[in-house]
């Protein structure tokens, strides 16, 4: 199933929701999902660095620090 939404930050944690639907996804460290940058689906791992900072490691090794309102596209199995 393949679940679409955007990016939110509240209580400390980053969310993947959907209003129209209704539902929340909690993302933490090591989750996968795909982000849409410049008009592409691009898959990415979410990662934490020192400081407790939130970063997107992209699969070609780039990394990308998160911002709420980006579509998030989550597949659950």
């Amino acid at each position: 199933m393949e679940l679409t939404g955007v990016l939110a930050f509240y209580g400390g944690r980053y969310w993947v929701c959907n209003s129209e639907e209704a539902w929340l996804c909690p993302l933490g460290v090591g989750d996968r999902a795909e982000v849409l940058v410049g008009g592409e689906w691009r898959a990415v791992t979410m990662q934490s660095g020192r400081y407790g900072g939130w970063y997107w490691r992209f699969a070609d090794g780039q990394w990308s620090r998160l911002a709420s309102c980006m579509q998030v596209r989550l597949v659950k199995m």
